[in-house]
């Protein structure tokens, strides 16, 4: 209600004055003209009152085209009724009054996010000052999802779509799928079956690289997987001028070496199959990457192990050389196998999601090297010119630029000249500032990636210690108040004692035998259940 004062009128003309009647209808004018330009919000059951003219100033808003017509209209109280948040709701009226939105910082974003969605304000409207801290969160909101994606939510998902798909899966296949997959699980058993795997998979990369050794190589005629000598079958092509190919077609694995690899091709090939089978999503399973990786191992292997025992002198054709060479070259994909170790450990996994989302700052940088490289190329190129036997190509050039600007320098091609110094310098030069630029990023990344997952597990072991039971179940308060406990003494006889409080203040406080509760006429009493257990209950004086 507004005050009015005989001060605040304009005073009448010179030489005529005004009645009281007309100054009475002049303020029961301005009064209703007031009234009619006020309106009443009530949100969240806390009322506002203020000006409609601070909502025509918005006209693309919530607020700006409220009526008599309105939904939200009431019109017992003559006011608009939203159920809302009202605290948020101080902030939006501001914004109406001020034209500047400022939002709490101790409110949920995401619940700021849902207001002005729902006021139909936009989002440009917040000031620099919380738009930076509003933006902030949400890239914090952001890692914490991709880290839930990652390491939480994806064994769930699969648990509650197993659920759904129980009708024309049986349960056996659920369970096992989950027994494979589910590397966050805390079962022992799963725990051991991972375990196992990771192990056969560093084996078998193990006993590729030994098999490059020459000491672990020996003839033909060792072969497990050929029959018969092959002394006399000599290969129509001795490739004397590739050294390696020749070793790899004249000789094979140690048999110790050929047994491992043989035992771990098995195992591998009996899981993926097994694997696929148990699989409810065939499709999402062959289109992971893992898969590929095991596809490129499996075949080929067992491609070179049917020729081996069918036909072990096909690969000294020329058909089979080019082929050999073809097999082997894919089967170097096995080595890829390793990134499992991603899947199974969370700080690698923790790694590769700081390295994800640090791409765009990583594409950058590629972009970058190719056009430092480029120019510095050219540079090189034209300041050793006047050299004989120095960069005889921009290609070459190409070549010295990234290995220089990575600070590695092999040392096979380097200026000689004066100019060909400064080119170089520079080269260094921007290689360091360039290259550490993007370090930062991802060890932030890195870090906030690491605290969300390291408050995850704070919460789940909150979560675990809420859960655990009690060895004994607690008295109730009556119980230990009306009823008699049976205490089992030395003897295995039990004794009743009265947990009465009458009884306990008219007997004397005399110490109490070994096989006897005593209960003392104080505030805390210590009761007894159980010989092997035993509970402490604080019983307040309310007599």
């Amino acid at each position: 209600m507004a005050h009015y004062s005989m001060a605040s009128h304009t005073r009448p003309p010179p030489g005529k004055s005004m009645g009281w009647k007309d100054l009475i209808k002049k303020i029961t004018q301005n009064t209703k003209e007031e009234k009619s330009n006020t309106i009443i919000i009530n949100v969240g059951g806390e009322v506002f009152k203020t000006s409609k003219d601070h909502f025509k100033r918005f006209p693309k808003t919530r607020l700006a085209d409220l009526d008599a017509t309105s939904g939200t209209y009431e019109e017992s109280t003559n006011s608009y009724f939203f159920d809302r948040n009202p605290v948020l709701f101080h902030y939006i009226l501001d914004y109406y009054k001020s034209g500047e939105l400022h939002i709490p910082h101790n409110v949920c974003y995401r619940l700021v996010e849902s207001e002005l969605s729902y006021w139909q304000i936009e989002y440009s409207e917040m000031t620099d000052c919380c738009k930076k801290m509003v933006e902030e969160h949400f890239d914090e909101y952001a890692c914490e999802e991709s880290l839930q994606q990652e390491l939480k939510i994806q064994p769930k998902i699969y648990s509650s779509q197993s659920k759904h798909a129980t009708d024309y899966i049986s349960n056996w296949r659920i369970r096992t799928w989950e027994f494979l997959d589910d590397q966050c699980s805390s079962n022992k058993a799963t725990k051991i079956w991972h375990a196992v795997y990771m192990i056969l998979v560093m084996i078998s990369i193990l006993s590729f690289f030994c098999a490059t050794l020459s000491e672990c190589r020996v003839s033909l005629d060792e072969s497990i997987y050929r029959f018969g000598s092959t002394t006399n079958k000599t290969q129509e092509i001795t490739t004397d001028e590739i050294p390696k190919i020749k070793k790899l077609l004249n000789t094979v694995p140690h048999p110790v070496l050929q047994i491992i690899e043989l035992a771990c091709l098995i195992f591998f090939t009996v899981e993926f199959v097994f694997r696929f089978v148990v699989c409810p999503w065939k499709l999402r399973l062959l289109k992971n990457i893992t898969t590929l990786i095991d596809i490129l191992y499996i075949l080929p292997a067992w491609t070179v192990l049917f020729v081996e025992v069918t036909h072990g002198t096909f690969w000294h054709t020329k058909n089979g050389v080019t082929l050999f060479i073809v097999i082997e070259a894919i089967e170097i994909f096995r080595v890829l196998r390793i990134f499992r170790f991603i899947k199974h450990h969370q700080g690698l996994r923790i790694l590769y999601l700081a390295i994800k989302s640090s791409m765009p700052e990583l594409s950058l940088l590629l972009a970058f090297v190719v056009f430092n490289t480029t120019i510095f190329a050219s540079f090189i190129y034209c300041a050793e010119a006047f050299t004989p036997d120095n960069f005889d190509s921009a290609f070459h050039g190409m070549w010295w630029a990234l290995i220089t600007m990575t600070t590695v320098g092999y040392g096979d091609m380097y200026p000689k000249s004066w100019l060909g110094y400064i080119v170089g310098s520079l080269c260094a030069v921007l290689g360091i500032i360039m290259i550490q630029m993007p370090v930062p990023i991802i060890v932030s990344n890195f870090h906030a990636y690491y605290r969300l997952r390291f408050s995850n597990d704070i919460d789940e072991k909150k979560e675990d210690t809420s859960n655990v039971e009690l060895p004994n179940p607690v008295l109730p308060f009556e119980d230990v108040y009306n009823s008699q406990i049976s205490i089992p003494g030395p003897s295995g006889k039990s004794s009743e004692v009265s947990a009465s409080p009458t009884e306990s203040r008219s007997s004397s406080p005399e110490p109490p035998p070994r096989n006897r509760m005593w209960l003392p006429p104080i505030n805390k009493v210590s009761v007894v259940v159980d010989s092997k257990h035993a509970l402490e209950t604080d019983i307040e004086e309310c007599l």
